[in-house]
């Protein structure tokens, strides 16, 4: 039966998700996927401006755990529900940027999963779990087509570079419940301003007027 890490080689380097019977989780399988995560990570910060962000393991490992799951219950639709919600929960909400960076090394893979759950069956359970998740983690859950935001973004850690991240990636699709408040819309305006977005409706207002405002 394949690994976890086998799994992650084929999810990370070529974006593909393959699964040859049942995922089955198992601590023998950690040391050979922390691997993979930690070498895919020291990549994955490189995109992050600002101070580096730390790996944190058990978030990485978590993530990609769930992920393995979300695929095979996205083929095998006979999967009680109780199961899933138990295969299908974070811990949370995530606190450090290191907490949101390294589990969004494979929860940037879960907004596809979920559009493929939905599309196949509007309003089932796997849809709607992979929606809480997402709205959880917004560093990922900004990524997805998810009309309806999270109660709060956050702060993403309070790291400037992350805000960026999200900010670029709120920009490619402007979701208005996805918009941060506070020192978070502060980012996303410098950022819809240097992307030539800046009289985006999603901002309400001029860019102009906000004053003050660093990226660190």
């Amino acid at each position: 039966m394949a690994t976890l890490g086998d799994f992650l080689r084929d999810l990370l380097d070529e974006g593909r998700i393959v699964l040859k019977g049942r995922p089955v989780p198992s601590e023998a399988d950690w040391p050979s996927a922390l691997v993979r995560l930690e070498e895919a990570f020291r990549v994955h910060r490189l995109d992050v401006a600002g101070p580096p962000v730390d790996f944190d393991a058990p978030s990485a490992l978590r993530a990609a755990e769930l992920v393995r799951q979300a695929g095979w219950f996205l083929v095998n639709r006979s999967e009680p529900v109780e199961v899933m919600e138990l295969a299908l929960a974070m811990p949370g909400p995530p606190g450090s940027a290191s907490e949101h960076l390294s589990a969004d090394l494979t929860l940037r893979f879960l907004p596809q999963i979920q559009r493929r759950a939905r599309s196949m069956a509007p309003g089932d359970r796997l849809s709607n779990l992979l929606a809480d998740v997402l709205r959880a983690w917004p560093l990922s859950g900004v990524l997805s087509d998810i009309e309806e935001g999270p109660e709060d973004v956050g702060d993403l850690g309070g790291h400037p570079g992350l805000w960026m991240l999200y900010a670029e990636r709120l920009a490619h699709d402007e979701k208005p419940s996805w918009m941060p408040r506070g020192a978070g819309r502060e980012h996303v305006e410098l950022v819809f301003h240097g992307l030539g977005k800046g009289r985006s409706a999603l901002l309400g207002r001029p860019i102009e007027t906000v004053e003050g405002v660093g990226l660190g």
